[in-house]
């Protein structure tokens, strides 16, 4: 009978601790959307004050003049502005830096005719995100954000650039709202890291491409800037969500990785909780049911007792009939299980 009650609850029990555990999984899969969401929505951010500010400064006549005796004192208030952007360099279609808000007195300013991104501006002639790299002024790792400079023909003139001081370009969030282990990616088209939110130094992973191969091919092979999501297993086995997507006007992708194993350990734990409780309860019940036994035995071995002394003493008078015979033969029956040392009767 105990079982037969047992059996609805510990269903309903299971299926509550399933719904609990796919609620969960919904909910980290829905934070890890908006987590890439929120990060796009800053990066994006990041590149249109960074085309502000380009084309406000490429229609400045001492920008477009390319004369190093005569650079635009303005290029020296930028890292006043914005502590984001590390250098604003003015380059002729060489690719010879002729100022930058970066350098000091007489130092020598690099060409960046060697740079990839030069190659792309030179044959675009549009905006340009250039790779992760030193920079050859400034010694930090940037990203440059090129744009061209055209005369009224649409013939070349040279550069403005406007590179990002990646140490300080890290994406944000409240991490108390996210299980531990939440992280956010930048990378570019060719899965170099562009930025993180790890706390670790830039130096150690800026430029390097993510080691996570086949959740980087997935990320490089979508199409399109719609936001993806995706389960898959690190290198240590831990069950990780990530989300991705792509920033608009850039060759840069998002990446928000949320781990399982926070809501894995929380229905592991609530399902022995749980399930303890069924077999304490179950466990509990049984023992009473013994108890409650063994104390009815116990009660009609005495019960038994006195009506034996009774018919030996003559106290109820002589027994008659088949009632009586049985009611005797069913004493024998229970002292006879109750305790075999003592003889019926005696």
């Amino acid at each position: 009978m105990l079982v037969i009650l047992l059996v609805p609850p510990t269903i309903l029990l299971a299926y509550s601790i399933s719904e609990r555990h796919r609620n969960e999984t919904s909910s980290i899969y829905a934070k890890s959307l908006t987590l890439a969401r929120t990060s796009v929505d800053n990066a994006s951010s990041l590149l249109n004050e960074a085309h502000y500010i380009l084309d406000g400064m490429i229609a400045r006549p001492l920008i477009r003049a390319l004369d190093p005796s005569r650079c635009d004192p303005i290029l020296h208030d930028l890292r006043s502005w914005y502590r984001e952007f590390a250098n604003l360099s003015v380059i002729d279609r060489s690719g010879q830096v002729i100022c930058n808000s970066a350098s000091e007195v007489a130092q020598k300013l690099p060409n960046y005719s060697i740079r990839k991104w030069f190659r792309s501006a030179t044959e675009s002639k549009s905006f340009t995100i250039g790779e992760p790299i030193i920079g050859g002024t400034t010694n930090l790792w940037i990203v440059p954000l090129v744009q061209p400079m055209v005369d009224e023909n649409a013939n070349l003139m040279g550069f403005l650039s406007l590179t990002v001081n990646m140490a300080r370009f890290k994406p944000s969030f409240v991490r108390e709202e996210f299980p531990a282990g939440t992280e956010v990616s930048i990378i570019d088209s060719s899965g170099a890291y562009v930025a993180r939110s790890v706390d670790t130094e830039a130096k150690n992973w800026l430029g390097q491409q993510s080691p996570i191969a086949h959740l980087l091919k997935m990320v490089l092979d979508t199409q399109g800037n719609a936001a993806t999501s995706v389960r898959y297993q690190s290198e240590g086995g831990s069950e990780i969500v990530a989300s991705f997507m792509g920033v608009q006007r850039s060759n840069w992708h998002v990446i928000a990785e949320i781990p399982m194993g926070a809501i894995t350990t929380r229905a592991r734990d609530v399902t022995i909780f749980n399930m303890a409780i069924v077999f304490f309860g179950f466990g509990g019940s049984n023992w009473r049911s013994d108890i409650c036994d063994q104390e009815n035995r116990t009660t009609d071995f005495f019960n038994c007792g006195h009506s034996s002394k009774a018919d030996a003493w003559g106290q109820d008078g002589p027994r008659r009939g088949t009632g009586a015979n049985r009611d005797h033969h069913s004493c024998k029956t229970i002292q006879s299980h109750a305790g075999r040392t003592r003889p019926s009767g005696a």
